[in-house]
């Protein structure tokens, strides 16, 4: 039905909801240096209206006073309108691409543009949805440069299955020259959904490392590290980032989830949140004005979705009375037949 719908209304009909011509609103707008053999960072950013939030800002300076390459993915609604590219000052790479895809559409339009970045010694990928504690980002890079393994993520989850959660993993050495690795980016498409992204990549990432590409891995804050006496059951229903939030902290862990303090979807007790982040050295006012622009970015894209809805209920509201109406048509001739008739 709206299969049918969108050919009648000259809207592109496509399987899996999702398209390659997303990538061809990519472009660079700042190139970086040399980049071989060295540690570089992904950053997917959203920059409604064009502007960065110092929150975002400030965690990418700290990368890359941690020695970090840093090139900046930045979704824009309209990559053609005005960018505050001077706030980005700290990111050795600019890249720019129309919203949509989610994290893992810009990480691989990042790719697509710089192929270098495969020469890196370690490849970081991260975004802003998450607040960096400044006080424990310097020893949690430290720790990160000494994990071994292949891939390395910070938390899991068993939600749908076992996989890692994307906000920040890093492929490093040999690994990043696998082909099958390489492929994968290739290959990522732009999907509208965001249920399809998780499904589609975040999702199937760890089973692709493990079983497809037979790369070692490791999760350094696991659920078996952190809630060892914990079943997988036990495990099943909630996500570690929110309900543990304060103990990954105290473990080392240097993020806390922007939808923990914006949404609070469990309903927790986190009243004293910026008490925390005062402790371990973040800034609460960029914090909470990092929550407030993401409420408004939340806002506009739920309106947006309305409309859309809407339009579609005003469509299938005019196709149901051209039905009544001819339905009302043919009842009316047959009633006419049937009066016209002699009667026996």
């Amino acid at each position: 039905m709206f299969k049918f719908l969108r050919s009648v209304l000259g809207f592109q009909t496509q399987d899996r909801n999702s398209s390659t011509t997303g990538f061809s609103q990519s472009r660079v707008l700042r190139r970086p240096d040399c980049i071989a053999h060295k540690d570089v960072c992904l950053f997917s950013i959203y920059a409604p209206g064009g502007k960065v939030s110092r929150a975002t800002i400030v965690y990418l300076e700290s990368l890359t006073q941690n020695g970090f390459t840093v090139i900046a993915c930045v979704a824009l609604d309209d990559p053609e309108s005005g960018f505050e590219l001077e706030s980005l000052s700290s990111a050795a790479g600019v890249v720019v691409h129309k919203n949509g895809g989610m994290d893992f559409a810009a990480w691989a339009g990042a790719l697509r543009l710089l192929p270098d970045c495969w020469s890196a010694s370690r490849l970081v990928f991260t975004n802003d949805s998450v607040f960096m504690l400044p006080n424990l980002i310097g020893p949690f890079i430290e720790k990160l440069r000494s994990e071994t393994a292949d891939f390395v993520g910070l938390t899991d989850s068993l939600a749908i299955s076992p996989h890692v959660q994307t906000y920040f993993f890093q492929f490093q050495g040999p690994a990043l020259l696998n082909p099958q690795l390489q492929n994968f980016w290739a290959s990522v498409q732009v999907f509208k959904n965001k249920e399809d992204v998780i499904k589609e990549y975040e999702v199937k990432l760890l089973q692709h490392v493990t079983d497809d590409w037979r790369l070692t891995s490791n999760v350094m804050f696991s659920l078996k590290k952190i809630l060892p006496f914990a079943s997988n059951l036990d495990c099943a229903n909630f996500n570690v980032t929110h309900s543990y939030w304060e103990h990954l902290v105290t473990l080392g862990m240097p993020f806390v989830k922007v939808e923990l303090l914006r949404d609070n979807p469990l309903h927790l007790n986190i009243l004293h949140w910026r008490s925390v982040f005062q402790a371990y050295g973040a800034r609460v006012d960029l914090a909470e004005e990092h929550i407030k622009i993401r409420k408004r970015s939340a806002y506009s894209s739920s309106a947006m979705a309305l409309q859309d809805r809407s339009e579609w209920r005003m469509i299938l509201k005019d196709i149901n009375r051209v039905r009544l109406n001819a339905r009302r048509r043919r009842r009316a001739r047959k009633a006419i037949s049937a009066h016209g008739q002699p009667q026996k």
